[in-house]
């Protein structure tokens, strides 16, 4: 998968999961975890490409919905595997989506509040009462 993700084969990224012996995987629940965490690494791993500017959100979007439709037909006829692939694709990815997005919009709003109080002549000291220096640091560049 790292070198996929290195060498921006991204259209490679669904046909990952044949990899996956589903066999041993729906007689193994440390298999299934292992399948889980591959999954939450996978989508840790497109965030900093995202985050990078090396991919878009869409383009991400995509991807995940390409490997959602791939480990579901996969895991049709594999009844543990196909409830490791559910709580997945439907349970913690998803917040960890929201909660991310929700943060980068916190962030980008209190630099936006920065550079408008910076604009307005408050001083950094008041402006450091509120925000973090490192949000401050981002909204001077």
């Amino acid at each position: 998968m790292e070198q996929m993700l290195n060498e921006g084969l991204w259209f490679l990224i669904p046909f990952y999961f044949f990899n996956f012996d589903l066999n041993d995987m729906d007689m193994s629940e440390d298999k299934i975890e292992e399948m889980k965490e591959t999954y939450k690494l996978l989508w840790s791993r497109l965030d900093e490409i995202v985050d990078g500017g090396k991919m878009t959100e869409f383009e991400k979007c995509a991807i995940k919905a390409m490997c959602d439709q791939v480990a579901e037909a996969l895991s049709l006829t594999h009844s543990n595997v196909k409830k490791g692939v559910m709580e997945i694709m439907g349970g913690q990815v998803l917040d960890y989506e929201a909660k991310r997005i929700a943060k980068k919009a916190a962030e980008q709003s209190e630099i936006s509040a920065i550079i408008n109080m910076i604009s307005f002549g408050v001083s950094e000291d008041k402006i450091l009462s509120k925000y973090s220096k490192d949000t401050y640091d981002k909204a001077l560049n």
